[in-house]
């Protein structure tokens, strides 16, 4: 058996410069490819009688994604295997955690995002790939921030594997199943150490089971909540896949990014509320005068957007109970409540009083009086489709932003001529109606492929003029979300007969349409804005990185 050592030279291609790492399946040196003079990453898996030393192999090289390391050669010894591969320059989280310390949530929530949308591509694979080795001493932080996981020496195919053929992860971050003689691998294995590893940074120890209502400490409660549900013990209890982790704490990082905006905002009034009391009693008497007026229905919508959160609402219930039939109160109260481009359960409570209230001697609820005009009613539908799909922090978005655009398109058919709410609404209804199983097996196995029907609903929406669109944020979701179905759906949108070029020049085109949104909202300095304009960057390059490596996989199959 040769050892390797300093100077060693492989292949004639390249040389060892020294180790990086052990593993038990083997080890992982940092190598000199001489004629490019580039750095690369060579790891050395010993050969055994059962053949495993091309397990790796095999499955890293059809695996391309930017949070995973790209495979460049391969090479062979009569007691090794070699797999050249990209070197990750950076640290581990396990080194960055001893060094500094528990993460702060913020960065938790980094990091759960960015290693769940690595799991999205895994597990959306034909045959869903499952890591079950996921921890921070697996996953590298480049200088930029992006993450990479790495070491798939463990990885297997999701077929149910059990007994010997099970892999038992590393203690401390694996899932019961691992340990379990007859439990099953599955996606929820990986989602069960995402959560540990989440834990584990938080609190800086390992979790241990002592009962699912345990606090984790310095964590908010969304983030604690997500966490908990990943470490259930049942399988079947945990998230249904890494998308929806994904949108989990998604939702949980708008709503730490919004409570932070209101601390800092807090702040500023408390500064403020000094400066009034300084200046003297001017302030409350003109506050009393104000207040003895008789407000008509367009003072009230004026007032509620220059008083307190309280006030407000009060200003909004006057003006719907004024003219529950006129649209302009509830659409200036979602974008009110929507400006931070979250809406919240307290805020959602709120809508539901100003539609469901019936007046006094009444009969019938403000939502009933406002469907009585199709138009008025519909648009407002439209907006609370599009604000529940994408900006709703509860559960369910989409299934309730799809209610509201039925509603919306429904009433758009009662509508003359052909509003854009109206078209909008029934691309969205339309969407809606299979949505939730894009990418996903039916109860028999089956892949439905929905994939033509979103394309075409999608190249339809973008038809749609946006850039007028009151909700800038929310329409950069949307463009989000087209990009991530896009990236993750490459392969069963070429089934459906979709280009590779084709493909490229609407991620193009969705890429220019963002750019236009944040353009002209640039003068707002939104956080979220730009937040999620980043977010779009990423998946857009994702998308034509995906679409590239499909079209090079098929022209090496045909040669």
């Amino acid at each position: 058996m040769t050892e390797l050592y300093a100077g060693y030279l492989l292949n004639g291609k390249y040389r060892m410069v020294k180790p990086l790492g052990q593993g038990g399946e083997g080890s992982v040196w940092l190598a000199l490819h001489l004629q490019t003079e580039q750095l690369w990453a060579v790891k050395i898996i010993w050969k055994t009688r059962q053949g495993r030393e091309r397990h790796e192999l095999d499955m890293m090289k059809q695996l391309h994604h930017p949070s995973l390391p790209r495979i460049i050669d391969t090479a062979e010894e009569e007691d090794k295997v070699f797999l050249v591969m990209e070197y990750v320059h950076g640290r581990s989280l396990e080194m960055i955690l001893r060094e500094k310390g528990p993460f702060s949530p913020e960065q938790v929530l980094d990091v759960g995002v960015q290693i769940g949308n690595a799991l999205c591509y895994l597990h959306g694979r034909k045959i869903p790939v499952l890591h079950l080795d996921i921890k921070p001493a697996n996953i590298i932080r480049k200088k930029e921030g992006t993450l990479v996981l790495v070491d798939f020496g463990a990885a297997r195919k999701a077929a149910g594997g059990t007994g010997k053929e099970k892999s038992r992860g590393t203690a401390g971050f694996a899932a019961p199943e691992q340990y379990d003689p007859d439990g099953v691998l599955s996606e929820q294995t990986d989602l069960y150490e995402l959560g540990a590893m989440l834990y584990y940074l938080l609190a800086g120890v390992c979790y241990v089971p002592d009962g699912e209502k345990d606090r984790i400490p310095g964590c908010p409660d969304r983030l604690a909540d997500i966490i908990r549900t990943c470490l259930r013990q049942e399988p079947g209890r945990r998230y249904s896949s890494a998308r929806q982790l994904c949108r989990a704490l998604g939702k949980a990082g708008r709503r730490q990014r919004r409570r932070k905006k209101k601390r800092e905002t807090g702040i500023a009034l408390l500064l403020a509320a000094a400066a009034v009391l300084a200046a003297g009693k001017g302030v409350a008497e003109e506050f009393l005068r104000q207040g003895k007026k008789v407000w008509n229905y367009q003072e009230l919508l004026r007032e509620a957007l220059c008083v307190g959160e309280a006030e407000s609402f009060a200003c909004y219930q006057k003006a719907v109970f004024m003219k529950p039939g006129k649209k302009e109160a509830y659409l200036q109260y979602l974008r009110q409540a929507d400006a931070d481009a979250s809406f919240t359960l307290e805020e959602e409570e709120k809508m539901r009083l100003l539609l469901h209230t019936i007046p006094l001697g009444g009969s019938e609820t403000y939502e009933e009086i406002l469907a009585r005009s199709p138009e008025q009613y519909g648009e407002v539908a439209a907006v609370l489709g599009m604000i529940y799909w994408y900006d709703y922090e509860g559960k369910g978005g989409e299934d309730i932003g799809t209610g509201w655009f039925m509603k919306a398109a429904a009433a758009g058919e009662e509508t003359e001529g052909s509003p854009a709410w109206s078209v909008r609404a029934s691309l969205f209804a339309h969407m809606g109606s299979y949505a939730a199983r894009l990418g996903k097996e039916d109860e028999n196995g089956e892949r439905e492929n929905s994939m033509r029907a979103y394309w075409e609903d999608l190249g339809e929406l973008l038809k749609q003029d946006f850039a007028g669109y009151e909700y800038p944020v929310t329409v950069l979701r949307f463009y989000g979300e087209a990009l991530e179905r896009i990236a993750f759906g490459t392969a069963d949108l070429r089934k459906t007969g979709t280009a590779g070029k084709e493909m490229e020049e609407r991620v193009m085109e969705i890429l220019a349409k963002a750019g236009e949104i944040r353009e002209k909202n640039r003068e707002t300095q939104s956080e979220a804005l730009e937040v999620e304009y980043r977010e779009i960057l990423n998946r857009g390059n994702t998308a034509l990185e995906m679409i590239a490596h499909m079209e090079e996989y098929e022209q090496n199959r045909e040669t």
